[in-house]
């Protein structure tokens, strides 16, 4: 209902829904009529793309693009984040190379299984460098898949936003990236300066 609202809104007003061509013709060119437009674009090719969003764009009338995560439309994506859970909900005790320590962690209970799940993955996303990052992300793809729900997460329903806090307890520049399949590589990652406080 909310996107249906939001692209209905947006065509009764005098903005221009145009697709990603014509909006990449508009800006190296310079050759449109002076008022806002709008490219509607969606990540990864979600079945939900297909389910809800494009009987209201076809609706309406609207184009738009889908950037698709090619390594699951090729059936070999898998997401790190689950692979970890996977791996700690099978076992009673799991050990990881951290920092050039080899770490053993007692995962008996479904206790202790979210604090090693939560202490290894707030590790995981502190690695500095790409190569440390794709190192583990490759270490991550090969387990299958289980729901979680933790406060250091953030599930953002289709309408809504949600806030992530990242608590930092050391100064310097941190790399972060999506560790789903394809993203990476696709560019979606950045850098994050830390100052001491004073």
């Amino acid at each position: 209902r909310f996107f249906e609202t939001v692209i209905r809104r947006l065509r009764r007003s005098k903005v221009d829904l145009i697709s990603l061509d014509e909006m990449h013709r508009r800006l190296t060119t310079g050759d449109y009529p002076r008022r806002r437009f709008v490219c509607v674009t969606f990540d990864d090719g979600y079945r939900d793309n297909l389910q809800f969003a494009c009987p209201v764009l076809k609706k309406y009338e609207v184009p738009f693009t889908i950037y698709v995560a090619t390594s699951f439309a090729d059936r070999i994506g898998e997401l790190w984040w689950l692979a970890l859970e996977a791996v700690i909900a099978q076992n009673d005790m799991v050990g990881l190379n951290m920092d050039g320590q080899d770490r053993w962690f007692d995962s008996r209970s479904v206790k202790d299984k979210r604090e090693v799940f939560a202490y290894i993955y707030a590790w995981l996303r502190t690695l500095k460098t790409e190569d440390q990052l794709r190192k583990h992300a490759e270490l991550m793809r090969k387990n299958p898949t289980m729901e979680h729900d933790e406060p250091y997460m953030a599930h953002v329903k289709p309408g809504t936003t949600e806030k992530l806090t990242w608590r930092f307890t050391k100064s310097g520049t941190f790399l972060f990236g999506c560790l789903v399949a394809g993203h990476f590589e696709a560019g979606m990652k950045g850098l994050i300066v830390v100052a001491a406080t004073k």
